[in-house]
């Protein structure tokens, strides 16, 4: 009996598991380049996306470090297509995509914890410069014209951190350690690039560095600090998905 009740809940959990109602999967040749993913109503279209970007939003990852597997998983593209059974939530995707994912690729995958190199944002030595929103409702915009980013608006000091650890921020996790709660008008300007002469000094247009910028309008400093991170390793994957 106690087999039988096993067997039951294990077939019960699976049924339960969130899974599109339809999908189609095939891997495209190589050097197709990466595009944005599109919804319309329950339809939902990956053009072009590399195993590193399903991997991160199926299980929820903040960087790409967070992802150990195959070199190929970072420049691999496949094309989807899946339906959204009725009534589903969009919350529900990731968990849809890892049952995609082990359906048509056989990807199996462990998590471990280890230490890696975190953002840590602190209130600066002077205070912060941010003024506290009148206002409640939330109100961040983004205007992105590479490599100058541009973040105005109503926000917490959460959604700031939200936005750096969404490709805004480098490859690093960022962590909130301020303990400022609350929304506040927020005007961070910065250059995103690498190259530290993309920007000169004369230039009428040129903005300081994220870790500066921070400093400098927000009245906010980083640090660099090791902390336990949430890994995601690869265990088995297939380049070529099953057939449809």
């Amino acid at each position: 009996m106690r087999r039988l009740a096993c067997i039951f809940l294990t077939a019960g959990l699976y049924a339960q598991t969130p899974q599109f109602e339809v999908a189609s999967m095939k891997a495209l040749p190589r050097g197709e380049p990466g595009r944005q993913r599109t919804a319309d109503g329950a339809q939902l279209r990956y053009p072009s996306v590399s195993l590193l970007s399903l991997l991160r939003e199926a299980y929820r990852l903040k960087t790409t470090q967070q992802v150990d597997g195959p070199e190929w998983m970072r420049t691999q593209m496949y094309a989807i297509q899946a339906k959204l059974p009725a009534n589903s939530l969009s919350d529900h995707i990731p968990e849809m995509l890892q049952a995609l994912l082990a359906e048509r690729l056989r990807l199996s995958v462990h998590h471990e914890s280890r230490p890696l190199p975190n953002n840590v944002l602190l209130v600066g030595r002077k205070g912060p410069k941010m003024r506290q929103a009148t206002e409640k409702d939330e109100d961040l915009d983004l205007k992105l014209d590479v490599p100058l980013v541009s973040l105005t608006g109503r926000g917490s000091v959460q959604q700031l951190i939200d936005q750096l650890n969404h490709g805004l921020g480098g490859s690093d996790p960022w962590v909130d350690m301020t303990g400022l709660s609350g929304l506040f008008e927020i005007k961070l300007e910065y250059d995103m690039s690498r190259d530290s002469a993309a920007a000169q000094p004369d230039d009428a247009l040129s903005l300081p560095k994220l870790p500066a910028a921070l400093e400098q309008q927000l009245g906010l400093r980083v640090e660099v600090r090791k902390a336990p991170t949430d890994i995601v390793v690869v265990d088995r994957v297939e380049k070529i998905p099953v057939e449809n």
